[in-house]
Order: C-alpha cells, then sequence, then structure tokens
C-alpha cells in the first residue's frame, strides 16, 4: 500500500472523489464478521482535470459482483448522428419469452384476401413483423421499469448494507441477472460472433463486438452515376436508393408469364414430396 501511495505521488495522480454511496466493496458475509470498504476510484493528473472539468464519478449498483461498478462521467463533443431507416429483423432474445410466440400465432390467424398464395404469405409476414415489433417495444418500456424499480431498491439496501440484508441484495441481484440475459444475448446476436459457443455472459464484449462492427461498416463516402463525390450521409442514401430503384424495377408480370419462366426450370421437388409439405397440420393433444 506505501508503494501504491508513492506512485500517486510522483505521478501528481489525485482522487476524483465520488458520488453517491461511499463504499464499493464488501464481502457480504451475513454474520458479525460483515466489512464494507471504499475500495475502487478514478485518479488523474491536473492536465486531465482541466480538459474536463465537469467529470464526475459515481458508484453504481453491484448486480452480481460484490465490487460496486463506478462510472466516469465526461462531456464530449456530440457525434454525428446517421439516419437510418427501420428494418425488421428477427430478435433471438424473444425465444426467451412465452409470449413472442402467442404474438405470432394471433398475427397469422388474421385473413388475407389475395388469389396469390405469395401474396397472402408475404402480407402474413408483414402482419407478424409490425406485430412482434409493437410488442417487443413495449417489453422494452415495462423491462426498463423494472430494471429502474429493481435497482433504486438495490440501491437502497446496499446503502444500508448488513447482514441482515444481505440475503435481499442477492435476490435482487439474480433478478437483475434474469433481465440482463435478454439484453445479453441481443448483443451477441448483433456481434455476429460464435455467440452460441459461448456460455458467460459477457454484455460488454459483445456490444464492443458490434460497435466495431458498426464503424467499419459505416460508408463515409460514395461516387454517384455521375462521379460525383457524396459524402453526407443523407446524400449518400439517396445515391444508394436511385442506383437500387433503377436495376431492380418490376415490369409486374402476370402468373402465366411467371408460370412460362419457370418451364425451364428442372423440379426438385416431386409430387410426394410436395404433398407433404402442403398438407394441413393437426395438433395433436
Amino acid at each position: 500500500m506505501e508503494v501504491f501511495r508513492e506512485a500517486l505521488v510522483k505521478n501528481e495522480l489525485f482522487d476524483l472523489g465520488w458520488v453517491g454511496d461511499k463504499y464499493t466493496w464488501s464481502n457480504r458475509h451475513e454474520e458479525n464478521s460483515f466489512i464494507k470498504e471504499r475500495l475502487d476510484r478514478v485518479v488523474v493528473n491536473v492536465g486531465w482535470s482541466d480538459l474536463f472539468k465537469n467529470a464526475e464519478v459515481e458508484v453504481m449498483q453491484a448486480r452480481s459482483s460484490d465490487h460496486k461498478p463506478i462510472m466516469l462521467t465526461v462531456i464530449e463533443e456530440a457525434r454525428c448522428k446517421r439516419k437510418r431507416r427501420w428494418l425488421f429483423k428477427y430478435e433471438a432474445k424473444w425465444s426467451l419469452e412465452e409470449e413472442g410466440g402467442a404474438v405470432v400465432q394471433e398475427a397469422w390467424k388474421r385473413v388475407a384476401t389475395d388469389s396469390n398464395k405469395f401474396k397472402v404469405i408475404e402480407k402474413k409476414l408483414q402482419w407478424c413483423s409490425r406485430a412482434l415489433s409493437r410488442w417487443d417495444s413495449r417489453r422494452k418500456q415495462e423491462a426498463a421499469e423494472e430494471l429502474k424499480s429493481i435497482n433504486e431498491r438495490l440501491k437502497w439496501e446496499q446503502q444500508n448494507e448488513g447482514p441482515h440484508n444481505v440475503t435481499i441484495i442477492k435476490e435482487l441481484q439474480k433478478k437483475f441477472g434474469l433481465i440482463m440475459e435478454q439484453e445479453d444475448l441481443k448483443w451477441r446476436q448483433r456481434a455476429k460472433q460464435v455467440w452460441h459457443q459461448m456460455g458467460d455472459r459477457n454484455t460488454k464484449y459483445f456490444h464492443a463486438c458490434a460497435t466495431q462492427r458498426r464503424k467499419r461498416n459505416w460508408i463515409k463516402k460514395i461516387s454517384d452515376e455521375e462521379g460525383r463525390e457524396l459524402i453526407a450521409q443523407e446524400d449518400i442514401s439517396d445515391a444508394f436508393t436511385r442506383y437500387y430503384a433503377g436495376i431492380f424495377q418490376s415490369s409486374m408480370p402476370t402468373d402465366e408469364c411467371i408460370e412460362d419462366c419457370l418451364k425451364s426450370v428442372e423440379p426438385k421437388v416431386t409430387l410426394s414430396m410436395n404433398e407433404e409439405l402442403v398438407k394441413v397440420l393437426l395438433l395433436k393433444r
């Protein structure tokens, strides 16, 4: 400990202090051997302090570890925000919710009046995607409110931590962990890593992977058909839209035209296979 103090003095580092609960660690014992200390802190030098005059350190709630995380907040310049269009993507975290299956079933029951079976399926898929998106938006709000409630209770319990409430703190942390499992799964999916082989929860790692991938995929500038260099994100988006709208136009062919085109395609599905695929499924109870 003496060497650590000497290192602070030699490098002219000082403690930034804290906001919230003072203590950052406890041994979580439920008897008279209970101890809590302020072990974690942020130290900076004068030069750093001059650059970030409004920085503060907040002691957060410990959700699984015996150490409470500390968050350093500094004022930074606002980054350029990209205009992004909505695109439906299935969230792997929905598989953890029983209600998600009911949402899909309810949307799929809607009757689509169209002679074209492909159009019917397309409409039903659109209904399902919109229903899932609305349900997910509502669930996010409910989860946020639940997390806020648990956080506030956890903060109060930890500020008054002692042998009498260690069990309560553990139960709150367990509830928090169950909710965060979905958030963890969301970032695993976005990271596009081999996440199904990773059993440990490490949302920070997967979030970093997803963020890095988003930065790597960010198109900073392009040249359009006329050779003009486009830098503004809105101009880039419009250029892509014009280009692909031009090459993917449809002449709206009839079903007969499509059938004529398919005549030269060698069928891979036999009649017996097709009968199995289109037969009505009966639920057995």
